[in-house]
């Protein structure tokens, strides 16, 4: 055998990149064969064969069943030989460092019954069950397998999902929970309860790095301000009445100093606004996504307004924008103040999807004026409601002329969403621009939206030509 071999790095390497060639099931058995050709091999290819798993069974599979399968008139429990069961499972569960036990995965059957999680519970030797764990993925709907969540939680853990459904009573989290540096932590369905127990769990948190929680109160969402750790936050439900500071307490230092991605989900104008509001003018986010209730459609040029007043001109690298308000009573019309302009501040973004509750106005010229403005995206996605401009008197509509653009003036675009009369194609796509180059796009999707496409292969002709494909 080659010198290297012998080497526990390389060979660590080598099954590591084997993970990435094959299927699960050809892997499983590569890395299995592999265990049993020599020592050297043994402990690299076991951990790489149990590094991640998304089911218990394997590991229970390593213990005997009569452990949870009582019976009347079993003699009393020989410790010593208790002990030693233990020894195979752990030999195995220990290398595990990533699990991820979803309860709606049916294919993998996650979560063992109540009798064998209370049998290992009772009998496990240790505190956790995976001591080497860093990554967990926990979603669960039954009551009954939440006090086993603790077995994982161990000090080794760095990023941890959360997801638990249909509980009522208090989630028991193992205090180690509180040195993960990434987590993800929803209890759906009851918001009440949710906000008590999250905002409990977050006042504990000191070191998170990365965050996504809902109904937090005032005094969780102040907390998490003063973290100078917290580079990325996401909430969920956030009642604008929680948002800000206490006015009996000072800031001590700039909120959110390290905060680079903010993501709201499902949370008002009003609250959007405070929200926006507690970022001092230093804030240098790259990433803002947000989900924004409005109650009358014809508040979303407020929304931009206050996106440029708030957010870093200069850093700023993703806006994900989602605008919904209630369609009964309000007719459909369309932007006609080119309100999309006011986010040409934003020079350096290189994702803008925009949902707008009113059709955006857009046509050749504002496409050329995006373009220009913007000339490092890679994604762009603008949607309006249902409908189509034509439907609406004097309503501006983008044609496949206006394509030409952002062929010309967004070299690294891959993604295109845009309204669009695809129904009528110029003879030429280049006729008009001599600036065209002939180089490869890298472009791979370009939807229409609900524009009706004329002539299938014209459009993919004109299409091909305009966007060259590699």
């Amino acid at each position: 055998m080659h010198r290297g071999l012998c080497i526990p790095e390389i060979v660590y390497l080598i099954f590591s990149e084997l993970r990435n060639l094959f299927p699960k099931p050809a892997r499983d058995k590569t890395l299995a064969a592999l265990a049993v050709t020599c020592r050297d091999f043994l402990n690299p290819a076991l951990d790489t064969l149990w590094s991640e798993q998304t089911t218990l069974r394997h590991v229970v599979k390593c213990l005997p069943s009569h452990l949870w399968e009582q019976s009347v008139g079993s003699s009393p429990r020989d410790e010593g030989q208790f002990y030693l069961y233990w020894i195979r499972p752990l030999f195995y569960a220990s290398r595990i460092q990533t699990l991820t036990l979803n309860c709606s995965d049916t294919r993998h059957d996650a979560f063992p019954d109540a009798s064998v999680l209370e049998a290992i519970r009772a009998g496990l030797p240790h505190r956790y069950l995976c001591p080497n764990l860093r990554t967990l993925l926990w979603r669960s709907d039954e009551d009954a397998q939440l006090p086993f969540l603790n077995l994982f939680l161990s000090p080794n853990l760095e990023s941890a999902a959360i997801i638990v459904f249909g509980v009522s009573p208090p989630v028991p989290l193992d205090l180690s929970i509180l040195s993960v540096q990434k987590l993800n932590f929803h209890i759906p369905g009851n918001s009440s309860f949710e906000c008590r127990s999250t905002s409990s769990l977050v006042l504990r948190l000191n070191r998170i790095e990365v965050l996504s929680v809902a109904n937090l109160d005032r005094t969780a969402l102040q907390h998490l301000s003063q973290l100078e750790t917290l580079r990325s936050l996401e909430l969920f439900n956030v009642d604008a009445e929680h948002i800000g500071c206490s006015s009996s307490v000072a800031p001590r230092r700039a909120l959110f100093p390290a905060l680079r991605t903010l993501k709201l989900g499902d949370v008002s104008y009003s609250g959007v606004n405070k929200i926006l509001r507690m970022l001092p003018p230093s804030c240098e986010l790259d990433s803002f996504t947000a989900g924004i209730q409005l109650h009358d459609p014809t508040m979303f040029s407020e929304v931009y307004t206050l996106l440029v007043d708030s957010l870093s001109h200069a850093t700023l690298r993703m806006l994900d924008i989602g605008l919904r308000s209630p369609t009964a009573g309000f007719p459909l019309s369309f932007d006609s103040n080119r309100s999309l302009v006011t986010l040409f501040t934003f020079q350096n973004l290189q994702f803008l999807r925009v949902c707008s509750p009113v059709l955006l106005g857009l046509d050749d010229a504002l496409a050329w004026d995006m373009a220009r403005a913007w000339p490092d995206l890679t994604i762009l996605s603008l949607s309006s409601p249902m409908g189509n401009a034509s439907d609406l008197q004097d309503a501006p509509v983008l044609t496949f002329s206006g394509l030409r653009a952002f062929a010309i003036q967004c070299p690294c675009l891959t993604n295109l969403r845009i309204d669009v009369d695809a129904s009528h194609v110029p003879a030429d796509p280049l006729a008009t621009d001599a600036t065209t180059t002939s180089l490869e796009s890298p472009l791979s999707v370009l939807d229409v939206a609900s524009s009706p496409i004329g002539d299938p292969d014209t459009v993919a002709s004109f299409v091909r030509q305009l966007f060259p494909p590699p």
